[in-house]
């Protein structure tokens, strides 16, 4: 984790006492917020003893997890002290106000801005992830740790992602029945018109997508004029991935699908009944599979064998640890620079996480509601 300046010009204060009768310290913290869209966070600390005001030697601190930051307010008046609170990533975090080890308040606060339904995601090559909520495309930058809005679409439910190498993303807009295409200027436009997309992948080069309908079918987009070809009439499909090769594997119905870039033939890759689907270099892929009660991120080798990696199949409390062990709704998968495993979970709390498949423990980057 960074180490990230936390400098505080503290004018705040909360309703906690310290000692007893007449030397009663009382402290009042303003403002006290529930959620922060920034991570900056500037109260005012009033202090009094006996109704008047009065100075003391005081600490903030706040922490998260194993991130734990201590602040000293700075007196700006007698019994009025002030700070700049800076918090290093984006989350849930608890703070103290304490004198001489004495707690005087103390509270909590989500920190960032805050996403729901993170359906799909992409990675670019400085590690930054661009992913999908609702109707918006956000951004979460790997050195601040915190997620900021990219681009805002008139989608109302956007199912998946996709970026060019040059930067364009292009997003699937399940209701409208399109695809959009956000440029680097962030100028959203629609590409093409496909009922229900579910999911898409996209060629190296960016020319070319492949989008599934969850209403059946899986077409090809040439992305210099919109035109939209029918490949191939698999049923319902909410996950596609294309392979090194240009092979197309499809959640086809309840099982997995592959499509031969060069003959056409399709045949079943997998009975496992999988969804937004990963293909990796070795020739496996990557599957999410439940529902609303919980799922799991298999691993599926080329013979068709399916292998859980993250997930127990129940939904519970949001901790890091071992994967396996990770009660979660997962959703999308998608590869990080260094090889690690990247997740969006809906379930229990909306987040993006990170899986080290060589240690098989996963943590949390981004949090939402």
């Amino acid at each position: 984790m960074r180490t990230t300046v936390v400098a505080l010009t503290l004018l705040a204060a909360a309703c906690t006492t310290v000692g007893a009768g007449t030397d009663t310290l009382r402290a009042r913290v303003t403002p006290r917020p529930t959620a922060l869209a920034q991570n900056v966070w500037t109260p005012t600390v009033t202090i009094t003893k006996s109704g008047e005001p009065t100075s003391t030697a005081l600490a903030l601190s706040i922490r998260k997890g194993s991130e734990r930051r201590t602040l000293k307010p700075r007196a700006t008046k007698r019994g009025t002290y002030s700070a700049r609170v800076i918090f290093p990533s984006d989350g849930h975090w608890r703070w103290t106000l304490t004198s001489r080890g004495r707690t005087l308040s103390h509270g909590a606060l989500r920190v960032g801005l805050t996403f729901e339904l993170p359906y799909d995601l992409a990675v670019a090559p400085d590690g930054s992830i661009y992913f999908v909520d609702k109707g918006r495309v956000l951004l979460w930058h790997p050195t601040t740790r915190h997620v900021t809005l990219y681009a805002r679409t008139p989608s109302n439910e956007v199912s998946a992602l996709v970026r060019a190498a040059d930067g364009t993303i292009y997003v699937a807009d399940i209701p409208g029945g399109r695809i959009m295409r956000v440029d680097t200027a962030r100028r959203v436009t629609s590409v093409a018109s496909i009922r229900a997309p579910g999911d898409m992948t996209i060629d190296p080069a960016g020319t070319t997508l492949w989008a599934g309908s969850i209403e059946n079918g899986v077409y090809r987009v040439d992305l210099s004029n919109g035109h939209v070809e029918l490949i191939d009439r698999s049923i319902g499909v909410h996950g596609l991935d294309r392979d090194a090769a240009g092979n197309l594997y499809v959640h086809d119905a309840n099982k997995i699908s592959r499509i031969d870039a060069g003959t056409g033939v399709k045949t079943t890759f997998s009975d496992l009944d999988g969804i937004k689907l990963l293909a990796a270099p070795d020739g496996s892929v990557y599957a999410s599979a439940g529902g609303p009660a919980g799922g799991r991120i298999y691993r599926i080798t080329p013979d068709g064998t399916a292998t859980p990696v993250v997930g127990t199949g129940l939904t519970g409390p949001h901790r890091d640890g071992r994967a396996l062990d990770a009660k979660i709704g997962p959703f999308a998968t998608q590869f990080a620079s260094n090889g690690a495993l990247l997740v969006t979970q809906t379930q229990p709390i909306a987040a993006i996480r990170r899986v080290d498949l060589a240690t098989g423990t996963i943590t949390t980057l981004a949090r939402g509601d």
